[in-house]
């Protein structure tokens, strides 16, 4: 198996070092400082699952590789997907499968408008960073990957990848349901990266003010209404453990969102919060804890713009 990578940050990055380690071919596409940075001094990963470290080739989407391409994954950021589509063009072949690993759900829709029967589905559950020299810091315990065809398609290449990764020390998988478990992430994190930059602070933090950790019910509660709205319900024991973790006194965890809005950074609310906000509107149903997040990550965006 031949793999193309967009991304090398945290996601695409830890994704790549597990597979070269096991010994699959990865070339990753990038651009101008990056790919020079990645082809002179390689990659490197810190993990509590082991480190790893090695050279690497990456290429610009002017470039042709010398190989055919069985697979080629997006972990980009969703507001970079039209830039990354047109990228990724010239090296899907006729067997080549599409792979994204993207926040949200909005994605597949144009995914599978511009490759259409190459699309597969795919999650990450992973609390990982990119330090200052570029390395791939993986922070805790959590690194689950799921792989998977849509409906109706193929599950050779999940199959094969996850084989691949089964030498390595990360949690891969094939689901037969990629949709409903994309959904189940997507219902979470847009109800729990809502809150957490709305309220600018950790699970921890927010669970131990008077009414934190109830705002977190609801906007949970808000998420789940609309993906049941949606065709995708969520369980009951998934609400119950996503719960108990964004509630939890004295946690750290804390969402992308609220990293990127505390850095500065272009932040993923549209995609994450105010998809799910318009989806919610189109069913009628209210979410005021959705409303007031996506109005201040819309009022954060002007300004950092401005700025």
């Amino acid at each position: 198996m031949n793999v193309l990578i967009l991304g090398a940050g945290g996601v695409g990055g830890y994704l790549g070092c597990r597979l070269m380690q096991s010994g699959v071919p990865v070339v990753f596409l990038a651009r101008g400082r990056t790919v020079r940075r990645l082809n002179e001094n390689g990659l490197r990963l810190t993990s509590p699952f082991g480190d790893w470290e090695g050279e690497v080739q990456a290429i610009t989407a002017a470039d042709r590789p010398r190989m055919a391409f069985d697979l080629v994954v997006l972990a980009c950021k969703t507001y970079d997907l039209a830039q990354a589509i047109d990228d990724i063009r010239p090296f899907v072949g006729a067997r080549t499968k599409v792979l994204p690993l993207l926040n949200g759900v909005t994605h597949m829709e144009r995914l599978v408008a511009a490759f259409p029967s190459a699309v597969l589905g795919g999650l990450a559950h992973i609390m990982v960073s990119v330090s200052a020299d570029g390395a791939i810091v993986h922070g805790n315990d959590l690194h689950r990957y799921r792989f998977g065809a849509l409906p109706g398609g193929d599950d050779r290449v999940p199959r094969d990848l996850v084989d691949a990764l089964g030498q390595v020390p990360i949690e891969a998988g094939v689901s037969a349901h990629i949709l409903d478990e994309m959904w189940s992430k997507f219902q979470f994190i847009s109800g729990f990266a809502a809150v957490t930059s709305l309220l600018k602070g950790s699970a921890g933090m927010i669970a131990a003010t008077e009414d934190g950790a109830d705002i977190m019910r609801e906007a949970l509660a808000e998420t789940a209404r609309i993906a049941e709205a949606e065709g995708f319900p969520v369980s009951a024991e998934h609400m119950g453990s996503v719960t108990a973790l964004s509630t939890e006194r004295g946690s750290g965890f804390t969402s992308s969102l609220l990293r990127d809005v505390a850095a500065g950074r272009r932040a993923e609310g549209d995609a994450l919060v105010g998809d799910m906000l318009r989806r919610a509107r189109r069913h009628s149903i209210s979410a005021p804890v959705l409303r007031m997040a996506w109005a201040c990550l819309q009022v954060y965006e002007r300004d950092r713009t401005r700025r």
